[in-house]
């Protein structure tokens, strides 16, 4: 990379680093704001349910800005937590927050779970799940179906998100992982794309000291396989 295009990388990154911190106040606003409402004895048990998820949806929001400007200051390399994590609860919790943007396009998922715990760093999990799904359902079309399975394997366990999107090409597949790199396909819904997902993906399942891989042909849909380790709890 010439010096010109190092300098804009650069730039890029402070400036979106900038927005990542002003970000954090707005999510911990409408977490505290679903929290008061959530005090109220008017509350709708439907209603009950819609405060829980804008809640998770929020502390998602902020465990994301935290990761992100982990990613950029490499404090990542010294902040893992291990514990151990209930497979079953938490796809579970995982999915329940992807509910509702799944329906608008009418995308559902069929689930299978046959590893029970594993012990790693959940944060870290949670981030590499969130954008791959996330990922699937921009990328599906309506009416169609997220397939993801959770095995234990020799490693650890290998966790599958497979979509019916337009897949990736050959020249997309060598930018994969690349910071701030859009591929040729877009959303299917008008959702927007900043080419961070999946190199942040990438980043944390190195530190975890697992493994990512890719199966897709350009308009057959994609398959991402995530092999995660145990770790001691430490």
């Amino acid at each position: 990379m010439d010096a010109k295009n190092l300098n804009e990388q650069n730039e890029k990154m402070d400036y979106f680093v900038d927005v990542i911190h002003h970000l954090k106040t707005p999510f911990n606003h409408i977490k505290g704001l679903a929290t008061l409402l959530e005090k109220s004895r008017t509350l709708t048990p439907e209603q009950v349910t819609y405060i829980e998820l804008i809640k998770a949806s929020a502390q998602s929001g902020l465990e994301m800005t935290t990761n992100l400007l982990d990613l950029n200051s490499h404090e990542i390399n010294s902040s893992i937590k291990t514990e151990l994590v209930e497979l079953d609860n938490f796809v579970g919790d995982r999915i329940l927050q992807f509910n509702p943007i799944a329906l608008v396009k009418n995308i559902g998922f069929t689930i299978n779970i046959e590893a029970k715990s594993i012990c790693t760093d959940k944060g870290y999990l949670a981030t590499i799940f969130d954008n791959l799904t996330c990922n699937a359902i921009k990328f599906s079309p309506a009416d169609s179906t997220i397939g993801i399975q959770v095995i234990q394997s020799i490693e650890g366990i290998k966790i599958s998100i497979k979509d019916q999107g337009p897949g990736f090409t050959e020249h997309d597949k060598t930018y994969l992982y690349h910071r701030f790199k859009k591929l040729s396909a877009n959303p299917t819904g008008g959702e927007t794309s900043n080419g961070l997902g999946l190199a942040i993906v990438k980043q944390l399942v190195d530190k975890l000291d697992g493994n990512i891989e890719l199966n897709s042909i350009a308009g057959q849909g994609s398959e991402f396989i995530v092999t995660i380790p145990s770790h001691s709890i430490r």
